[in-house]
């Protein structure tokens, strides 16, 4: 049966954590719902930023658009160590409308991020003191 949905009005979760239950309206206003069991949902929630992403590039005939979100804030925990006993961290990124990810890296890992931040910034800093000169 093929239905198009129109509005995701909601969801729950099964109690026992073995399906979710998503609750849309399609153009009638029929509500129709949608069981997806835990695992497949798992699948799902690794193949849907690349069904924006394909979404938007088609919509927009642009191949540079994507979904960004505003990070609001960040927390970085101490994970489990490696088989091999290195270290991991988990870092949670969050938006100020609730959504959430957490990725587990090394501290090699997080390091690369902070020299990547930190040598942007210094090539911003370059560029404005560059500038200045210019002027």
């Amino acid at each position: 049966m093929n239905v198009t949905a129109t509005e995701l009005t909601s969801f729950d979760v099964d109690p026992a954590g073995l399906h979710v239950r998503l609750h849309m309206r399609d153009a009638a206003g029929a509500v129709h719902m949608l069981v997806i069991p835990t695992d497949g949902l798992m699948t799902l929630l690794m193949t849907l930023p690349d069904m924006v992403r394909r979404a938007l590039r088609n919509r927009y005939q642009d191949e540079s658009l994507r979904l960004v979100h505003s990070l609001e804030d960040f927390k970085v925990e101490l994970g489990e160590p490696t088989a091999d006993g290195q270290r991991q961290y988990i870092l949670t990124l969050a938006t100020h409308g609730g959504f959430e990810v957490a990725f587990s890296a090394t501290r090699d890992s997080l390091d690369s991020l902070s020299g990547a931040i930190e040598a942007d910034t210094l090539s911003q800093q370059a560029q404005t003191h560059q500038a200045r000169r210019l002027s």
